[in-house]
């Protein structure tokens, strides 16, 4: 469900920059951070429950998506950038919301970042401590990831690309000043 109001607000911003709506691009936006918080929530509660190379790699993941979703990070991914869009707009309002939607997105990706090293990276030191007959077992745990990535470099790297999207500068203009 959460992904779904997601993926929603983001075809809701994608038709709103077509036309220059300000007040849609902001609602969208809010629409993807609530969805991206969902997300999280919900990845704390299943964890709880139980416990250059970057960018090729996530092109190469498209693979093994459901073609709708695939169809619309292709879709996404050809349309204007969208943190251009709220630089050159110059509300303050709309930086604000596109600032919340990537800080949460960066939260996101934090958590995984730390829940692959409470489930992956600490059993596989574990496993390596003990002893374990299956040589290598421990160490291709600690550092190989989907893909036979760098496990936390890459995801790092993601992680502090998104950071890195966030607009430090606000535009000057407010909803309020505007009218």
């Amino acid at each position: 469900m959460a992904a779904s109001s997601g993926i929603t607000g983001a075809l809701e911003v994608m038709h709103a920059m077509k036309i220059s709506d300000l007040i849609g691009i902001h609602k969208g936006l809010i629409k993807v951070t609530q969805s991206l918080k969902k997300m999280k929530e919900t990845f704390q509660l299943m964890h709880n429950h139980h416990q250059g190379e970057t960018g090729d790699f996530l092109t190469r993941m498209r693979d093994y998506m459901p073609p709708a979703h695939r169809q619309l990070i292709e879709t996404l991914s050809v349309c204007r950038s969208l943190r251009d869009f709220v630089i050159t707009s110059s509300s303050s309002d709309l930086c604000q919301a596109y600032n919340s939607c990537v800080s949460a997105l960066a939260d996101l990706r934090s958590y995984h970042l730390n829940t692959v090293a409470k489930f992956v990276i600490v059993p596989g030191n574990q496993v390596r401590s003990m002893g374990c007959p299956l040589r290598g077992v421990g160490s291709a745990l600690n550092t190989t990831g989907t893909g036979g990535s760098n496990l936390m470099v890459f995801l790092k790297s993601v992680r502090n690309t998104t950071q890195k999207a966030l607009i430090l500068e606000r535009p000057t203009t407010s909803r309020e000043t505007e009218m």
